[in-house]
């Protein structure tokens, strides 16, 4: 996942030349979507909060990857093929800070009674 959002690129100007302040959130929030990068709605889809820090997340050298298992509630309609995801500071709308349509390393069609769980390393962020 490697398209940093306007809105985080905008802070982090103005952060580096001391022109605003930019606070880490202390959680952010990891969503799901299609290959044409439209996030998942409806069958149960929510987006799961995931704390920052080192406990929950890595540097390998080139990316940062989830550490530990991320786990999204059981579909209850059809979600289609899940390719990409998003990081973002709130649990619906808000700022999305990372996105990308191929942002899983395995993607996997959802349908109904399927969960789709994101094993530790298997979500990776990384500058564009």
């Amino acid at each position: 996942m490697g398209h940093k959002s306007d809105y985080l690129a905008e802070w982090l100007v103005k952060h580096v030349f001391d022109v605003d302040s930019f606070t880490a959130p202390a959680t952010v929030y990891v969503g799901l979507t299609d290959f044409g990068g439209t996030e998942l709605s409806g069958g149960a889809y929510a987006r799961q909060s995931v704390p920052t820090g080192i406990v929950e997340w890595e540097w390998d050298g080139n990316w940062i990857v989830n550490k530990n298992t991320i786990t999204f509630p059981k579909a209850t309609g059809d979600w289609g093929e899940v390719t990409g995801g998003l990081v973002a500071d709130s649990l619906s709308g808000s700022n999305i800070l990372y996105k990308a349509s191929d942002a899983l390393v395995v993607p996997k069609t959802i349908g109904v009674d399927d969960q789709l769980v994101i094993e530790p390393g298997g979500l990776k962020v990384q500058e564009s």
